[in-house]
């Protein structure tokens, strides 16, 4: 079992020497600053020396082992995406003076000095449940038997020094062998409550589905001809770069395939919509195109008996991808929709995806969907797009403020200058004409672009 290796930094920092090698390469981060090993030095240094600080020696290690683990042999290929999520949520999360040390490829050192023991211990698990559904998306439950989010440890330093000043070696190897054992102890558990396979976990849900929705009375028809899919790029504030493409289904008249008045060809075109994108983000994959893939689902398709046609194509991809890079999205949600409606379709597409979302109204969103737990709740702004700054900051501040702190997009903006008013409102993802033009063929490319560069160079 690995963590941090704590005592490998403090020689370091007694040497003066760097001795990162190409196996362990040691980064950190603090923000407002960029990473170096001279930010390093001082934040643990200062944070060693300090013996009048309040919260002397708060350092929270948290590691991605039991992750890694679950994945096996894919973490080699997976490794730099889930970095990427990792760091980018870490780094999110700092407050002012805060630091993390990122001692190997899935463990890191928080430091946070103006916390006491209890808020630091609190913000850590805070940010390893952050991390943990991101990073297995549907499947994160709080309340599980099986926390399969990063695990997090204090590592107490307050006898790191001696009395002249000089690093205490064997009070390092103590905290570190201590913070081994507690995190070996949650492995040990993680392991014995093994949570259901993702499979297992999908034939339960179409189980209860099939016991509580009537059989489909016909077969599924044909998708109609001339069905189109666009990719439209969304950036995203966790990456801070455009890495997500939302499919957006354009039918042969021009029209929304999913708002045809035939049930059953809402279902086929669905279907066949879903096919495409599993065949697309495959192709994405192979094509070393490391980005998130929204999927829009019609909620009547998802609560229909032919549910079963669109699981099974999200199912034909590996579930390692399905957690990293897929999202379900649900679309053409009516006003009249229940809550338990809404609810029962997220839990029936939270075992297929990394993470589900909503799709609603930007003037008059769902109430319904505002009350849903545990899904990024979205609205289409192409109806108010193209107005005054005024208006359209006025209306989306209205509907950041209705999701409050939850995970937030607006898509559908079609100026360069609407995409500066989304990106000062705070949302998480921002999409549509003003920031791309869609594309009609399977993405290639991936690029960084931090929320200033999006409202000053957009």
């Amino acid at each position: 079992m690995k963590i941090p290796i704590v005592s490998g930094l403090l020689t370091r920092l007694k040497s003066g020497t760097n001795t990162t090698s190409p196996q362990s390469v040691r980064r950190v981060t603090e923000k407002s600053s960029k990473w170096s090993d001279d930010s390093l030095d001082l934040a643990l240094g200062t944070l060693l020396a300090d013996k009048e600080s309040k919260s002397y020696g708060v350092v929270q290690a948290i590691t991605l082992n039991q992750f890694r683990e679950d994945l096996g042999d894919l973490w080699e290929q997976h490794q730099k995406s889930i970095f990427l999520i990792a760091e980018t949520t870490i780094d999110r999360m700092l407050g002012k003076g805060q630091t993390a040390i990122q001692e190997d490829e899935y463990s890191w050192l928080l430091i946070t000095p103006d916390l006491t023991q209890s808020e630091a211990a609190s913000f850590a698990e805070h940010i390893a449940a952050t991390i943990g559904e991101k990073l297995v998306g549907a499947r994160f439950e709080a309340n599980d038997d099986s926390d399969l989010t990063p695990q997090t440890s204090a590592i107490d330093l307050t006898t790191a020094l001696s009395v002249d000043g000089s690093i205490n070696k064997e009070a390092i190897q103590k905290a570190v062998a201590q913070a081994r054992a507690i995190i070996a102890r949650r492995d040990k558990r993680i392991r014995q409550t093994k949570p259901p396979t993702t499979s297992n976990a999908i034939d339960h849900e179409k189980n209860t589905q099939s016991t509580q929705s009537p059989k489909s009375s016909s077969e599924i028809v044909t998708a109609e001809h001339g069905l189109k899919l666009l990719y439209w790029p969304m950036w995203s504030a966790d990456s801070q770069a455009i890495d997500m493409f939302v499919c957006r289904p354009l039918a042969g008249d021009r029209g929304d395939p999913f708002s045809r008045s035939d049930p059953s060809l809402v279902a086929a075109n669905s279907t066949a919509v879903t096919r495409a994108c599993t065949v697309a983000l495959n192709s994405m994959i192979k094509d070393g195109v490391r980005a998130k893939l929204v999927v829009p689902i019609p909620l009547a398709v998802v609560l229909s008996p032919n549910q079963r046609l669109v699981f099974q194509a999200l199912e034909k991809l590996q579930d390692a991808h399905r957690f990293l890079y897929l999202r379900t999205e649900i679309v053409a949600v009516p006003k009249s929709v229940s809550a338990a409606s809404l609810l029962t379709a997220r839990d029936l597409l939270k075992p297929l995806a990394r993470d589900v979302s909503i799709l609603t109204d930007l003037n008059e969103p769902n109430e319904a969907v505002l009350a849903a737990g545990k899904v990024v709740i979205g609205c289409d702004a192409s109806a108010i797009a193209s107005t005054s700054s005024d208006i359209l900051t006025r209306d989306l501040m209205k509907f950041k403020n209705s999701v409050r702190d939850r995970p937030s997009y607006v898509f559908g903006l079609t100026e360069k200058s609407d995409i500066t008013v989304a990106a000062k409102c705070g949302f998480d993802e921002i999409g549509g004409p003003g920031l791309r033009a869609p594309l009609r063929h399977t993405p290639k490319t991936t690029e960084p672009l931090l929320r200033d560069d999006l409202i000053n160079k957009t």
